[in-house]
């Protein structure tokens, strides 16, 4: 999942589908701990999408998000 976040930002060339399926990997692996590096680019993806609808993503993420040791 970190590679083809990765990709679509270097490529700028993130779809609405794509923006969604992060957003949807984001919901489901918030408090998988091998997702933790993904979830950083996860939200880098949406957020310079500048599209509001995934504010309540970020949100959630927030929420959710285990506290930094």
């Amino acid at each position: 999942m970190r590679s083809y976040i990765r990709t679509i930002i270097d490529q700028g060339s993130a779809t609405e589908l794509d923006l969604n399926i992060t957003a949807e990997r984001l919901y489901q692996d918030i408090k998988n701990e091998s997702f933790t590096d993904t979830l950083s680019w996860a939200c880098k993806l949406l957020a310079t999408s500048g599209n509001s609808r995934y504010t309540s993503v970020f949100e959630y993420t927030i929420e959710q998000s285990p506290p930094v040791s």
